[in-house]
């Protein structure tokens, strides 16, 4: 098996262990602030990829949202959010996926993301191009950004000072913006 499809397959398990606590009621670990938080599935799904990547490649490092980094010294890191979208998970909403990336020193090697609701995932290959299961798909053609739609999630609320990026004044510039 290569690479991207132990990424894949990782992320898709990740996904089942996620999926068996989605629509039900969690217990909340509260990471600092209110809206900053994991749920068991969270944490399940983070066990599910963990213990799949140490089987398979011990060597490397892990850096999860939940564990943080598990540093083996390791030429190759993988980096996973468990469940991108926990707080749309914890309220049972389908918006969320199982995020896998890995690293070799800092180049981006692959990526895969997986909305197992959906049954829908992504993936990335570097120098090779992305897909949609099995489909290559493109980056559109707009050119004018006043024409496209802008989403993004802001940081937590006591991030925000710390962020450089002047989003309010760059946002003002999209009619057509969506922002969580």
């Amino acid at each position: 098996m290569d690479i991207l499809d132990f990424a894949k397959q990782a992320a898709e398990e990740g996904g089942k262990a996620a999926l068996s606590y989605f629509n039900k009621e969690h217990t909340y670990h509260h990471k600092g602030h209110l809206s900053n938080f994991a749920t068991e599935g969270d944490l399940a799904s983070e066990k599910v990829i963990y213990d799949i990547v140490r089987k398979n490649f011990p060597r490397d490092n892990f850096l999860s949202e939940e564990m943080g980094l598990v540093d083996n010294s390791g030429e190759y890191t993988w980096v996973v959010d468990p469940i991108d979208g926990t707080v749309a998970f914890s309220r049972r909403l389908p918006l969320w996926g199982i995020a896998i990336s890995l690293f070799k020193g800092d180049e981006p090697i692959l990526g895969v993301i997986n909305f197992p609701v959906f049954k829908e995932m992504y993936w990335c290959e570097k120098n090779k191009g992305a897909f949609l299961n099995n489909k290559k798909i493109n980056v559109n053609t707009v050119s004018d950004l006043q024409k496209s739609l802008v989403a993004l999630e802001y940081s937590y609320a006591d991030n925000r000072p710390k962020q450089k990026f002047p989003f309010d004044a760059f946002l003002r510039n999209f009619p057509g913006m969506v922002s969580y």
